[in-house]
């Protein structure tokens, strides 16, 4: 099955995921509360760009919307109970 987004929206989707798996990784799925994804999101838009400083909010909200689609089936009680950044 072929993506049906450019590469380049597939890197971005891989290098936030990263980004996340750097800061929550370690953390069994099952165990994330909607305060750790909260923490998260403040914590990469105050360091989260790789070459300092922090990510822009329309960024942190791409990625709140990848990793939806990534944590599918945990998402519906974690990620969507968690704040997303507003602007």
């Amino acid at each position: 099955m072929t993506p049906k987004v450019r590469s380049s929206t597939l890197r971005d989707y891989a290098s936030g995921l990263g980004r996340v798996s750097d800061r929550l990784g370690q953390m069994p799925l099952q165990a994330l509360r909607p305060l750790d994804i909260e923490e998260m999101y403040a914590s990469l838009l105050k360091e989260g760009h790789r070459y300092g400083g922090g990510l822009a909010p329309k960024t942190v909200r791409n990625l709140h919307i990848a990793c939806a689609g990534h944590w599918r089936m945990h998402i519906d009680s974690v990620l969507f109970r968690a704040t997303s950044p507003h602007w």
